[in-house]
Parts: structure tokens; C-alpha cells; sequence
């Protein structure tokens, strides 16, 4: 499995199953927690989404990068 695909599913799962602990949180009356929970979920989602994004416009040159070169860039 590749990264990508491995960030898209983690985004996805982290998504639902905070979704699923909002509503069962809602149900018992916690909206605090629910709302936290969701708000939460949403930025560790966008840390994902901006790392993956990061990464893959930083070795799109198609070099093998092994994090050990210098640049002055």
C-alpha cells in the first residue's frame, strides 16, 4: 500500500470514528466532548492531508532523497 493511500485511509478512519463518538457522545447529552472530539478529528485530518502534500511536492523530481544532502536553497 502506498502512502498516499495509507494518509487518505487514516484521514478517512480517523473521520468516521470520531464521527461515531460525537453521536453516541450527542446521545448521552456530552455535546461538549462531541463538538471537541469532531473539531479535533477535522485538524488531525488537515495535519495529514498538509504533511502528505508537503512531502509528496518536495521529492516529486524524481531523485532518491535519503534526508542526508545539504542544499542552499
Amino acid at each position: 500500500m502506498s502512502e498516499r493511500t495509507e494518509a487518505v485511509l487514516a484521514s478517512v478512519l480517523t473521520i468516521g470514528v470520531s464521527v461515531l463518538a460525537a453521536i453516541w457522545m450527542a446521545s448521552i447529552g456530552a455535546w461538549g466532548p462531541a463538538v471537541f472530539t469532531v473539531v479535533l478529528a477535522t485538524i488531525v485530518v488537515w495535519l495529514l492531508i498538509v504533511a502528505e502534500v508537503r512531502r509528496s511536492t518536495r521529492h516529486d523530481d524524481g531523485e532518491q532523497h535519503h534526508g542526508y544532502e545539504w542544499s542552499p536553497s
